[in-house]
């Protein structure tokens, strides 16, 4: 099971270390750089941002949702994005730390005709570059990605630049293995994708990247310590979302010789060379899961020892882990098994949230348990439905659940529960009905919460078939009617949450953040921008 495959010091034709630094970055801004828009601070404000100043940085995005965004330090306005410029939050994957954003703008005077820069939480540039690049930031190293290098192929526009690699701190720049498409930051050391073809070179009709694709390992001086020249490079976990995902493990697929047939999925520790075959997926507080050779299926420790350490084995699939429980699959439902007692539970359902797993059993038991500690943060008990045919279950972050039950097979939702840290209710859907007819579809979607109490948006058809929103409250009272829009902020921004009890509306020709009580914490004019490279939304 266990293969120690550390090889050091071995380079292959094709591979070769790019050894000089590229110097096409500045630790200060360019006069091309777009210059940010100062009126949204002069004009008479609409918002009281008070309620923000705790020196976070946030992104706001425009009303289209595709651009003109807005970076915010607390309740101030450090950047505003022209519409023609793509900007976003720079997170340190390994420590969660958010104090930086990224800007790439056009600019005629460079070669590609983009620029990017690197800007700390006063609006000033640390670095700028004179192209388009990915920015990425893991354990204190800048990883640079031209955004289409081998998006699809090996044909697809590739060359020396595409892959830089930086520390954060002093702009040092590390070598780069010649045709390297993508790098993971694996502990102290580098893990590159690169494209090595050897003898057989690709066509038009031949140019599946699965067939030349290769991974290398190697110390920041360029010193490679492992290679394998059939394989692909993935990811282990986003590290904002778990402060306990191991930074040394990485995964890699390995296909044969023709690139025709994965042969096998591992994690590979790239500072001790330690590889697990059979990997299944990674869960939560450094716990993964893998498949043996005999169809079983093992919960596997990576972090606590100085090796990977197998926890316990099933004859079931692995579905979701918390400290001292699991969730299993098997053909007719889930089972929560807890790993302490050996106690089972049947399940209905199982939600994960990015650091919460919920769970509904067929007894009746809501739960929501902390992915971090393994702490229950929700527990109570919903009947199930007499002619129950399914249930859906949502987590809604902060501990809070929304469960669903339906009595027939037309997705009309029979009741709707919310539970929580403080209360658990459920709403009457024959009510609502009642209150907007036909315009009512049976689903309510959670945007907010305070300390005891959840929101809910509901939308509705208005004066000339324009879609309306109400906002509502655990009872299912109307607290704010007739908004624009009405939607959640995005819960995977853990570094920089908005204040309880905020969410994303439009009213009038506004849009931003509202609180509960219709108050305007930030917001623009919808007209402020209309098109941008990117998605964003409001993260």
């Amino acid at each position: 099971m266990k293969q120690n495959l550390l090889r050091i010091g071995c380079a292959a034709a094709g591979l070769a270390l790019a050894a000089g630094v590229f110097t096409s970055c500045s630790l200060l801004p360019t006069p091309s750089r777009p210059v940010s828009h100062p009126q949204l601070e002069e004009e008479p404000l609409k918002y009281d941002a008070s309620s923000l100043r705790d020196g976070r940085l946030r992104l706001f995005s425009s009303y289209d949702s595709l651009g003109g965004n807005t970076i915010l330090c607390g309740d101030k306005v450090v950047h505003q994005s022209p519409a023609s410029e793509t900007s976003y939050l720079l997170t340190d994957s390994q420590t969660g730390e958010t104090n930086w954003f990224v800007c790439t703008w056009s600019d005629p005077d460079t070669a590609a005709g983009r620029r990017s820069g690197i800007f700390d939480r006063t609006g000033e540039a640390l670095y700028t570059f004179d192209r388009e690049y990915d920015i990425r930031l893991s354990g204190g190293v800048l990883v640079l990605t031209k955004p289409t290098s081998f998006a699809y192929s090996p044909l697809h526009d590739h060359a020396a630049g595409d892959v830089r690699v930086l520390d954060f701190a002093s702009g040092t720049e590390y070598p780069v293995p010649e045709n390297a498409y993508t790098c993971l930051v694996a502990g102290d050391r580098l893990a590159f994708g690169l494209y090595a073809p050897g003898d057989a070179a690709p066509d038009e009709e031949n140019d599946d990247l699965y067939q030349y694709a290769a991974v290398q390992i190697q110390e920041k001086d360029g010193t490679v310590v492992y290679q394998n020249f059939h394989g692909l490079l993935y990811r282990l976990s986003a590290g904002i979302d778990d402060p306990l995902a191991p930074a040394d493990w990485v995964e890699i697929d390995t296909y044969n010789a023709d690139g025709t047939s994965l042969e096998s999925t591992s994690l590979l520790n790239a500072a001790t060379g330690e590889e697990r075959s059979g990997f299944v997926t990674y869960l939560h507080a450094g716990i993964a899961s893998f498949r043996t050779d005999e169809g079983k299926y093992q919960l596997v420790d990576l972090v606590s020892d100085m090796t990977s350490t197998v926890l316990c084995e099933f004859d079931d699939s692995i579905s979701g882990y918390a400290p001292g429980v699991t969730v299993l699959y098997r053909e007719g439902g889930y089972l929560l098994y807890d790993l302490t007692t050996g106690d089972t539970l049947d399940l209905y359902n199982m939600a994960l949230g990015t650091n919460t797993l919920d769970i509904y059993a067929r007894d009746g038991t809501l739960r929501v348990y902390d992915m971090d500690t393994g702490a229950i943060r929700t527990d109570t008990t919903v009947a199930p439905l007499e002619a129950l045919h399914r249930t859906d279950l949502y987590d809604q972050g902060g501990g809070w659940v929304n469960l669903r039950q339906y009595d027939n097979d037309n997705y009309d939702v029979t009741t709707l529960t919310l539970a929580g840290p403080t209360l658990s209710k459920t709403l009457s859907m024959a009510d609502l009905t009642a209150r907007y007819g036909d315009d009512f579809d049976g689903y309510l979607w959670p945007v907010a919460a305070t300390e005891d109490d959840f929101y809910f948006s509901i939308s509705y058809r208005g004066p000339g078939s324009t879609w309306l929103y109400d906002l509502l409250d655990s009872d299912g009272a109307v607290v704010l009617a007739r908004l624009g829009s009405c939607g959640e902020y995005s819960r995977y921004n853990r570094s920089a949450p908005l204040p309880a009890g905020v969410f994303v509306a439009r009213k009038g020709f506004d849009y931003g953040w509202m609180d509960v009580e219709g108050n305007w914490i930030y917001c623009q004019s919808i007209f402020t921008s209309t098109s941008d490279e990117t998605n964003n939304y409001f993260y």
